[in-house]
């Protein structure tokens, strides 16, 4: 019973006091829908690309920043914990007879920042480790690609259609 009065107090703190941490979990979650898109792209399109001599930008920027982004973002989640603790124990009021009542609940305001930023740390740390070989490997073939010639065009030309008279 205990366990479950902390949960839902964690997670009502999520929409509440700590928001700005769902906030960027959010925008991680996007990141990283969209280097797994790119990275899947690649894998799909990089033959083609070898042949027709021509890759593109989008999905190679896609990748290359967004991987990036992603990466930054997981290193932010301890910090912005570490914000929101040092933000919930500056708003204690302890003078007067409230005292007891705002340092309960600003302890529990600074711990639940710190546990919701170590938790998705931990989520997207995993992830990252999963992913990271994947996209590693296909932003390096893209930039050898890239470099390896010449020839290598960043969109396929046009085809030529014929002129109907």
């Amino acid at each position: 019973m205990m366990i479950l009065n902390f949960m839902s107090k964690l997670l009502g703190s999520i929409t509440s006091n700590d928001f700005y941490i769902l906030f960027f979990a959010m925008l991680t979650c996007f990141l990283l829908v969209i280097v797994i898109w790119a990275n899947k792209r690649v894998d799909k399109e990089f033959g083609r690309w070898k042949r027709e001599k021509h890759y593109s930008r989008l999905i190679y920027r896609c990748l290359t920043i967004g991987y990036t982004l992603f990466v930054t973002l997981i290193s932010i989640f301890p910090l912005l914990g570490m914000f929101g603790t040092v933000t919930a124990l500056l708003g204690l009021d302890l003078s007067g007879e409230a005292a007891v009542a705002s340092a309960r609940g600003g302890f529990f305001n600074a711990l639940t920042s710190t546990t919701w930023g170590i938790i998705f740390a931990i989520i997207f740390k995993i992830v990252n480790a999963v992913i990271s070989s994947s996209v590693e490997n296909n932003i390096n073939l893209v930039t050898e690609l890239i470099n390896s010639g010449r020839g290598i065009t960043k969109q396929p030309e046009a085809p030529v259609k014929p002129v109907k008279r």
